[in-house]
């Protein structure tokens, strides 16, 4: 407890004895005129009323403190939190590009993916079977959406999963130029859909800042391997987007909401 709140609480405690002394002498002591015994009762309810506000004070600061040291706490355990996911992602890349015969990787952890040349800690959207799907903000927020069976428990990656992720992180497809240009197409027939002041942009140096990758997903509920980077886009703020590959060939660049749904590119 600092000066300051020593000083408080002794006022407070110092106010609420004369502010009962004022009442008590007004109250109970008769012989002296009434005036006297009005200004001692007003005496006395103005350091009643300096003492409630001594330690309404008193107490705030006392929960402010308390607040930021939690606060506090709460950060620097994010802060570690956050640190270790890289870690482990970062981690589990390295384990992916040597081809290590024992992986033991889980549907909530992420992995690091150089994404139009920035390195970025992707989690995983698994969909095994349309009843068995592993979507990441469960392990966030313990959120369940009643439509969808999604799986709160955390499973062990199996070897198909790995061998689609170490395709992902070997030979980086959407990096690739032919890639990218279709990609860059999409960000430019976005914008023009709605921006009338859009102006084409032609450098794949515009991607990184117009696309946010947060999510690789991973569909094997059809017959066909679905793998596709998701995220934000700035040139569609509201439905995302999604770099979509069909077994292991682009399949195409879409909203979010409908990645994979075309057979477009599948011949290249």
């Amino acid at each position: 407890m600092d000066k300051k709140q020593i000083l408080r609480l002794i006022i407070a405690i110092t106010s609420i004895c004369l502010a009962v002394t004022g009442i008590l002498f007004a109250v109970l002591v008769e012989r002296i005129p009434s005036g006297y015994r009005w200004v001692s009762l007003i005496i006395g309810v103005a350091f009643c009323i300096l003492s409630i506000c001594e330690f309404t004070n008193f107490v705030r600061v006392h929960i402010d403190k308390k607040r930021r040291i939690i606060d506090m706490c709460i950060t620097k355990a994010r802060i570690a939190h956050e640190k270790q996911i890289e870690e482990n992602s970062k981690r589990f890349t390295e384990e992916l590009k040597r081809d290590k015969s024992e992986i033991c990787m889980s549907t909530s952890d992420s992995i690091s993916v150089n994404v139009f040349g920035k390195t970025k800690s992707l989690k995983l959207f698994i969909t095994r079977s349309e009843n068995e799907i592993y979507e990441p903000s469960i392990y966030d927020y313990d959120r369940l959406e009643n439509d969808v069976p999604y799986k709160t428990s955390v499973v062990f990656l199996n070897n198909r999963e790995l061998d689609a992720l170490k395709w992902l992180v070997k030979t980086l497809p959407h990096n690739a130029d032919k890639v990218k240009a279709d990609i860059l197409e999409y960000v430019n027939l976005c914008h023009e859909s709605w921006d009338d002041d859009w102006e084409e942009a032609h450098s794949f140096e515009i991607l990184p800042y117009e696309i946010d990758v947060k999510t690789v997903c991973l569909d094997f509920s059809q017959d066909s391997e679905v793998i596709a980077l998701c995220g934000d886009c700035n040139c569609d703020v509201e439905h995302g987007i999604a770099i979509a590959f069909r077994n292991r060939k682009f399949a195409g660049v879409s909203p979010e909401a409908e990645f994979a749904e075309t057979d477009n590119y599948d011949d290249r």
